[in-house]
C-alpha cells in the first residue's frame, strides 16, 4: 500500500467498528458520517490527498531507507536539513486549503522523537527499544497509518509530580508488567484529531525522576484496542459543523481535541518503547517540544495567510482597503507570517544531526514557537 489516497484513507476509518468514541454524550459508530467529526476527517484527509495532488506531491512525498519506498512525509523520518524544510513547506501549503488544523502533525513529531530517543538509549546500552521502535515504523510506512500523538496529561494539581498526586491516573501509568506487555490507566488530554486517526503513539508529558518512573512510559495502540475511551471536547462555532454545504466552494474544516482515556489497557511488549526510564523523559519532551514549535512556521503561517487573505478581501467589499491604517494593519500581520515562517525554515536549515536522523535548532524553533 506505502501511499494511501485520501479516499482509501476514509475507507478504512469508516470501517473501524470497534473504537470508543463519544461526542456530545453519544456514540460515534462512523466519524466519517457523524456531522460532528466529518469536517475533522476531512482536514485529516488533506493530508493523503497532499501526497497525489500536482502542486504538492513533491514535498508530501518522501524516499525511506527503512523500507526502500517512497511514503507519505507524515510517517517519514527526517534525513537531513533539507527534509525538515521541506516539512515546513508542506505544512504552508495544506493550511491554505483546509484552512484550520490538520491533525497529524503531533503524531508525525512522535515518530521523529521516538526514533531519535531510542536511538539515544540503545547507545546507552537500551537496544530492545530502537530495534522493536524500527519494527514499528516499518510498519507505519508501508499501511501509512493515521496516527495521533497523545502528550498532555490530565496533570491534576500542577504543583505536584506524578507520584505525589492524590489521584493515580491523572498521568498515565504503568499498571503491570507481564511477559507479552503491559497494563496502563490513565487520561491524555486536550488531544488533536484523536478521533480522527488509527493509532495513537503515547509520551510522557514532562520530566520524571526515580520516584515518578510508573510514568516514564512510552507506546503506541490503535484506536480501538479495549480499553481505550475517547471523548471529544466542545469548541466555539460547534453548531456551524451540523449545517450542510459548503462555504466558498471548501467543506466545513475543523479540528477537534479528545480525552483520552485508558482503562487498564493491554499494550504488547513490541509497542513498548519506553518503560520506566525516567532519565530519557525530560530528553524526549525536549526533542518533541522543538520538533512541533518548528512545524509551527508552516501550519500557522498558512493559517495566517488565509486570515490576511480574508481581511483584504472584506475591506475591498466594505471600500476601505485604500485606508492607511488598515494597510498598515494587513502589512504588519504580513511582516509577522513571513518572520515566523522564516524562522521555522531557519530551524530546519539550521539542525543539528543525532545519529542518522535531524533535529531542529531549538532556539529557532522556540523563537517560532515565540512569534507563533
Amino acid at each position: 500500500m506505502v501511499l494511501r489516497t485520501g479516499e482509501q484513507y476514509l475507507e478504512s476509518i469508516s470501517h473501524r467498528s470497534k473504537a470508543e468514541i463519544f461526542v456530545m454524550g453519544k456514540e460515534v459508530d462512523d466519524v466519517t458520517r457523524n456531522p460532528f467529526l466529518k469536517p475533522s476527517v476531512m482536514a485529516f484527509k488533506a493530508t493523503y490527498d497532499a501526497a497525489w495532488e500536482e502542486d504538492s506531491k513533491d514535498l508530501g512525498r518522501a524516499w525511506s531507507p527503512f523500507i526502500n519506498e517512497e511514503v507519505n512525509r507524515f510517517t517519514h523520518i527526517h534525513r537531513s536539513p533539507e527534509d525538515l524544510a521541506a516539512k515546513v513547506k508542506l505544512l504552508r501549503k495544506i493550511s491554505h486549503k483546509v484552512g484550520a488544523c490538520f491533525q497529524r502533525c503531533v503524531g508525525f513529531d512522535a515518530l521523529n522523537t521516538l526514533y531519535i530517543t531510542t536511538s539515544i538509549m540503545a547507545e546507552k546500552g537500551r537496544k530492545d527499544y530502537y530495534q522493536r521502535f524500527v519494527e514499528y515504523l516499518k510498519q507505519v510506512q508501508k499501511e501509512d497509518i493515521a496516527l495521533a500523538g497523545a502528550m498532555t496529561d490530565a496533570k491534576g494539581i500542577r504543583t505536584l509530580k506524578p507520584h505525589e498526586q492524590p489521584h493515580p491516573d491523572v498521568y498515565v501509568k504503568v499498571n503491570e508488567v507481564t511477559k507479552d506487555g503491559i497494563y496502563v490507566s490513565g487520561a491524555k488530554a486536550n488531544i488533536t484529531g484523536v478521533a480522527a486517526s488509527e493509532e495513537i503513539i503515547v509520551l510522557p508529558t514532562r520530566a520524571m525522576t526515580k520516584e515518578d518512573k510508573d510514568y516514564a512510559v512510552a507506546f503506541s495502540v490503535p484506536l480501538d484496542t479495549e480499553g481505550v475511551k475517547i471523548v471529544v471536547g466542545r469548541q466555539l462555532n460547534d453548531a456551524r459543523r451540523f449545517e450542510e454545504g459548503d462555504i466558498d466552494g471548501l467543506p466545513y474544516f475543523y479540528n477537534h481535541e479528545g480525552l483520552v482515556i485508558f482503562d487498564n489497557v493491554f499494550v504488547p511488549m513490541e509497542r513498548v518503547f519506553m518503560l520506566g526510564d525516567w532519565e530519557f523523559s525530560g530528553v524526549l519532551v525536549e526533542i518533541f517540544s522543538a520538533y512541533h514549535r518548528q512545524g509551527y512556521g508552516g501550519c500557522k503561517a498558512g493559517l495566517a495567510d488565509v486570515i490576511i487573505g480574508s481581511a483584504s478581501n472584506l475591506a475591498k467589499q466594505n471600500g476601505v482597503e485604500k485606508a492607511s491604517h488598515i494597510q498598515d494593519k494587513l502589512t504588519e500581520a504580513v511582516f509577522l507570517t513571513e518572520t515566523m515562517y522564516a524562522a521555522g525554515i531557519a530551524a530546519s536549515l539550521n539542525a543539528v544531526k543525532v545519529g542518522d536522523a535531524w533535529w531542529v535548532n531549538p532556539m529557532h524553533a522556540n523563537v517560532t514557537k515565540h512569534l507563533v
